[in-house]
């Protein structure tokens, strides 16, 4: 199995967090919003531009719709692959003059997402031909709060069972809003 493409992905994502100052991958769709439309997480990462990180790692025929959670592209060994991008925080962060800062003083408990990893995940390996996977890009504000996210969808005998592969990376906040941030992406074992 290759695994070539997937670390580029996590390696890009990790590098346009340090370099979107002073947002960051926490603030990138708002950053990067249209008349108070903001993009999906699947178009920035396949536009053209500096939140380009796939583009710019050599991928091409990068393609996302405005508002959709998939993400297309041909890595450079030609392999077609097909990404659902979903983005969630357990967070909340305000811009405070010109600084972003976490608010810790919000009462709102987060919004469980609309998607299930556990139910997700087993669904790749389906036939399709090339690689497809699943990118989470996860912002939280403890450690604990992310294994709740995940459920069993990273364990060894989860993955083993339905023949999916897991790469993730997690660093604490580069612009010094005291949360952490992980992506984590899942894709077929047999592609």
């Amino acid at each position: 199995m290759k695994s070539g493409w997937q670390k580029v992905v996590l390696d890009g994502l990790e590098a346009l967090d340090g370099q979107e100052s002073p947002h960051g991958l926490y603030g990138l769709r708002e950053a990067y919003s249209v008349e108070g439309r903001r993009p999906s997480l699947a178009h920035l990462l396949g536009a053209s531009g500096k939140t380009s990180v796939l583009r710019h790692a050599g991928f091409q025929d990068l393609h996302s719709r405005f508002g959709s959670e998939k993400l297309r592209f041909r890595t450079e060994d030609g392999d077609g692959v097909a990404l659902q991008v979903l983005d969630y925080a357990t967070t909340k962060v305000r811009q405070y003059g010109s600084a972003y800062r976490l608010d810790t003083h919000h009462g709102k408990l987060p919004t469980p997402p609309d998607w299930d990893l556990e139910s997700l995940v087993p669904k790749l390996p389906d036939g399709t031909p090339g690689p497809r996977g699943i990118l989470l890009v996860a912002h939280f504000a403890s450690g604990k709060e992310l294994p709740d996210l995940l459920g069993r969808s990273t364990s060894p005998e989860f993955l083993s069972r339905h023949g999916v592969a897991h790469f993730s990376r997690g660093w604490e906040d580069r612009h010094g809003r005291g949360f952490l941030t992980a992506v984590l992406l899942w894709n077929s074992a047999s592609r």
